[in-house]
């Protein structure tokens, strides 16, 4: 089972800003949390003119974050590459610097990378990918390569899930957009061969049109050689989680089967125990963030029942990410809301013992 050791604080809240999707990678003994923050906007589901910032911590500290310098070089991709989100190809449409909506970072070998996004809605969506390098000495990132994936087809609506290696040496990219006209999205995996500079299709994760689903948002974990775990959303009532296997390196994905769980936003994490997994949890009357954990030798999840409960609309809280820190503990960071609806973000430290003691419920902070 999974316990809740301590929770805490990493980005307090402030009213009237909105902080939100959390994504963290390990670097040795450091880690990097990369946060989107924006202005809190009714109009706007997840807020205004919003940017990322990334920050650190060591692996012995995890209560004490420290902001990093972030060099953006916005000037990496023309402006007119930007698309509406209307009109699929729009490249008279301009994107204003401060809509940053997405901030995935991923760890591959030493290479950092940060999947990140344009959107306002009604005016322009588009899926950006860069590779960033970290000065130790100075604790600055440098964004010294980025690419619009403008040009990825079938369109992305947007990525999701860390960037990971694939056993033929490929990079994978999850992502999620629509096959048809019909506005349905459905998870897709691309795959580049020269380190972000092209990439194609690998495969349809699930098709959402034949299957009569609503899929997109999905993360990966390698279970060995050339098998993967697919988690996989469903906006479709009742929010199936659904799960999928491959056995040949992401080129083909086996039928959908449920997890048990219900909720949205996967995120996986793998320990010495097996698979831990933190999503949005919509299986009780109250929002939360959910946690679970499958075991190396099962395939069902289990669900590890600390959700931790937030207030206000059901997309401000949820969005979350894991890494592991060693002999079965893993930190979360994750976003919640109050009434005030002014999202921060937490951070828990969580322990996988088949013997825990009794569990730190979560409560209203």
């Amino acid at each position: 089972m999974l316990k809740v050791l301590k929770r805490f604080p990493v980005i307090a809240k402030k009213s009237g800003v909105y902080h939100s999707f959390p994504t963290l990678v390990r670097r040795g003994e450091t880690l990097l949390l990369a946060v989107r923050s924006a202005m809190v906007d009714e109009s706007e589901a997840h807020g205004r003119e919003g940017m990322i910032s990334l920050y650190r911590a060591s692996v012995t500290d995890l209560e004490h974050w420290q902001p990093i310098r972030f060099d953006s070089n916005r000037d990496l991709c023309t402006k007119d590459s930007f698309r509406s989100s209307k009109e699929n190809m729009n490249r008279t449409k301009v994107s204003d610097d401060r809509w940053d909506l997405d901030a995935i970072l991923s760890s591959v070998g030493e290479q950092l990378y940060l999947q990140s996004r344009k959107y306002k809605h009604d005016s322009y969506n588009e899926t950006f990918f860069s590779q960033l390098s970290f000065d130790e000495t100075a604790q600055q990132l440098l964004e010294v390569e980025r690419h619009s994936l403008a040009s990825a087809q079938p369109a992305l609506s947007a990525s999701y899930g860390h960037l990971v290696p694939g056993d033929d040496g490929a990079l994978l990219l999850p992502a999620y957009g629509g096959l048809s006209e019909s506005g349905i999205t459905s998870p897709l995996l691309f795959h580049s061969y020269d380190d972000g500079a092209s990439w194609q299709l690998r495969a349809v994760v699930a098709n959402s049109d034949s299957q009569a689903r609503y899929l997109n948002e999905y993360s990966m974990h390698h279970l060995g050689g050339k098998q993967w775990l697919a988690l996989i959303r469903d906006n479709h009532q009742p929010s199936i989680l659904w799960q999928s296997h491959s056995g040949d390196d992401g080129f083909s994905w086996g039928e959908l089967t449920d997890s048990g769980l219900r909720g949205h936003a996967p995120m996986l994490c793998g320990t010495d125990s097996g698979i831990a997994a933190i999503y949005r949890d919509v299986s009780g009357p109250t929002p939360g963030v959910g946690f679970a954990y499958k075991e190396k030798s099962h395939d069902q999840w289990e669900s590890a029942d600390v959700s931790r409960h937030y207030e206000g609309a059901l997309y401000n809280g949820g969005y979350g990410d894991l890494v592991a820190l060693g002999e079965n503990r893993l930190f979360a960071a994750y976003y919640v809301a109050d009434a005030d609806e002014s999202p921060w973000i937490e951070g828990a430290i969580l322990a996988w013992d088949d013997q825990a003691g009794p569990r730190m419920e979560f409560g209203k902070a």
